[in-house]
């Protein structure tokens, strides 16, 4: 958000009252963006309105070290100053990037200060410009299969209401402060509504809360972070729905007997609580004879969570199954398996559809999918409504699904797993 902003139509009518005719120009090409990158949204005066001899305009110092004043005339009205404004945020506008800020700039001085009068108006016009007709969409990380099918049915969705996705993601799963600054980018570049995937609840929380109190619309995916506002709106994965799903796929590959280790809980996490309580409550209602005899702390470092199921393998338990509450433990659980080879079965149950082949297989048993094409869909869903004055109510909850070596293969699945966001709903059917 701009911090400095023409406020009034007076300011705009001072600038087009800016009488200096002087024609300025950079010394080297160096200077001029040595200009354009110190021009932080400042405010310089050609000359006091009581000037009244011909001498030139007095900039700040180290402002404009560039620019060169060869004429300067007197102003024939002392009634009006003669504010420039230059916005160096307007290298990020929407409308400029295009023609960029860089070339307009050096045009409109080597044209003289009167392409200034006439670029100035178009400034401050695009700078309060929004991107109404784009949504940003921020999740933990792209390359993933469920975050980029969740980006593909954004777009599609948001296609369907003459809207438009801007995606970007940190480089790793693990890289909060990537996402931060992307938050703050998208935030500042106001744009009809920030669709985001939080890293880590707890930091994001604020973020969200001052942007949506500064009216920006935000959709927070997969976390209820707590607050409520109008700007605000949920989408969340049944996350007490999926443990059932993991507990009745334990119940049926152990045949109501044995013993289950739980990996990836996070205590900071709490989907994944509510995944883990629902899952263990679940079991102990249903199937008394299945124990759980270990629990490991969650990461999102594959090889810790590697090393953690290998662990679990070499201990003194003996293992029936795991259940792996996130996608990083259930790759991690499968590669110990595989790599270890254990005398007998270890049945592997995860969360969160990342490895599709080794469900097929048949060396995963069962992995608990989000609806991550349709979690997309309802987050552009979201933004369309709000364009046409429609309230956000309540968070929607979106039920998981089991992908296991049967269904694997059939078009619920993939139609979930959806990454041809290029391509229309009927292309991708």
């Amino acid at each position: 958000m701009l911090t400095t902003k023409v406020s009034s139509l007076y300011s705009l009518v001072g600038l087009l009252h800016f009488h200096c005719e002087s024609e300025m120009e950079y010394r080297t090409e160096a200077g001029l963006h040595s200009v354009i990158s110190q021009a932080n949204i400042r405010v310089l005066n050609c000359a006091s309105t009581q000037a009244r001899d011909s001498r030139p305009p007095r900039f700040a110092r180290n402002q404009l070290p560039a620019i060169q004043s060869r004429h300067w005339h007197r102003p024939q009205d002392d009634s009006v100053g003669w504010p420039i404004v230059v916005y160096s945020a307007l290298k990020g506008s929407p409308a400029l990037r295009s023609f960029g800020f860089s070339r307009a700039i050096k045009l409109s001085f080597r044209s003289g200060a009167r392409s200034v009068i006439l670029l100035i108006p178009i400034l401050c016009l695009t700078a309060c410009a929004t991107n109404r007709k784009e949504i940003a969409f921020l999740t933990p990380t792209n390359g993933d299969l469920i975050w980029d099918s969740m980006h593909t049915g954004a777009v599609l969705k948001a296609a369907a209401c003459g809207l438009k996705v801007h995606y970007d993601a940190p480089p790793r799963a693990d890289d909060l402060r990537t996402q931060l600054e992307l938050f703050k980018k998208f935030s500042e570049s106001h744009y009809a509504t920030i669709v985001v995937v939080p890293i880590q609840a707890r930091a994001m929380r604020d973020p969200i809360g001052r942007a949506a109190s500064g009216g920006q619309p935000i959709v927070v995916i997969g976390t209820d972070l707590g607050i409520r506002n109008p700007n605000i709106s949920y989408v969340l994965n049944d996350e007490e729905a999926g443990g059932l799903l993991a507990a009745e796929k334990v119940g049926a590959v152990l045949h109501g007997k044995g013993t289950v280790a739980v990996m990836g809980v996070d205590l900071s996490a709490a989907s994944i609580l509510t995944r883990e309580h629902a899952f263990e409550q679940e079991l102990a209602t249903r199937f008394p004879d299945i124990r759980v005899v270990q629990r490991t702390h969650g990461s999102i470092n594959l090889f810790e969570e590697q090393q953690s199921a290998e662990e679990l393998l070499a201990g003194d338990d003996h293992l029936d199954a795991i259940v792996a509450l996130t996608s990083f433990a259930t790759r991690g659980a499968f590669y110990a398996v595989d790599a270890r080879r254990p005398k007998h079965r270890v049945h592997i149950i995860g969360f969160d559809q990342d490895l599709t082949v080794p469900i097929g297989n048949g060396q995963i048993d069962g992995v608990v999918a989000q609806r991550a094409n349709d979690i997309g869909k309802l987050g552009s869903q979201l933004a369309c409504d709000h364009l046409e004055g429609k309230p956000w109510g309540q968070p929607h909850l979106v039920t998981p699904f089991l992908i296991t070596p049967v269904n694997v293969n059939s078009a619920e699945v993939w139609s979930q797993m959806n990454r041809a966001w290029w391509k229309s709903d009927d292309e991708n059917n």
